[in-house]
């Protein structure tokens, strides 16, 4: 199981071992790290992370969240390059790891995404007035199946409501 943990202000990742109960913390670092999602294979973690913000000479009062992948086995962290000052969360691999479903405000209004590995590109997948959100900024909001069944939140009608869709029904 991969999680993030609040020390001293600082969220950092961790994974446990149900069946050796073994604890391993990931990152320990001054950034904040939140929101692991593990690769279908257990090769990567994606996760959201305020790394790329912290790195720049930005000073801005906002702190955007970026998107990086954790290699497992040599515990090396690479940045996703996708929407520079946008807060990028809830990350989820695709069923055939090929890519990753995110949530972005990078237009004002939070929607889904999908960053494909291979390419680099983007593609949205909503376009929604109100966005896809939980009941805070930082609240999941969405959940991939192993066959690309997306589960999200949406705020509508004064209410939120859960949908489920295959990511085929998208446009």
């Amino acid at each position: 199981v991969a999680f993030s943990g609040l020390e001293e202000g600082r969220s950092d990742l961790y994974t446990y071992n149900i069946k050796t109960k073994k604890l391993t913390q990931l990152t320990d670092d001054h950034y904040s790290d939140y929101q692991p999602n593990y690769s279908r294979d257990g090769k990567y973690i994606v996760f959201s992370t305020d790394r790329v913000a912290l790195e720049s000479n930005s000073r801005s009062v906002s702190i955007p969240m970026s998107l990086a992948l954790y290699e497992i086995t040599t515990g090396k962290i690479t940045n996703i390059d996708v929407f520079p000052g946008a807060n990028n969360l809830n990350p989820q691999f695709s069923g055939d790891g090929t890519s990753i479903f995110f949530l972005s405000n990078s237009d004002g209004f939070r929607n889904l995404y999908r960053y494909h590995l291979n390419s680099g590109t983007v593609e949205r997948l909503t376009d929604y007035f109100t966005g896809i959100s939980g009941i805070t900024e930082y609240s999941p909001a969405i959940s991939v199946s192993a066959n690309d069944e997306i589960v999200y939140s949406f705020f509508k009608k004064k209410k939120y409501n859960i949908y489920k869709a295959n990511v085929s029904e998208f446009e």
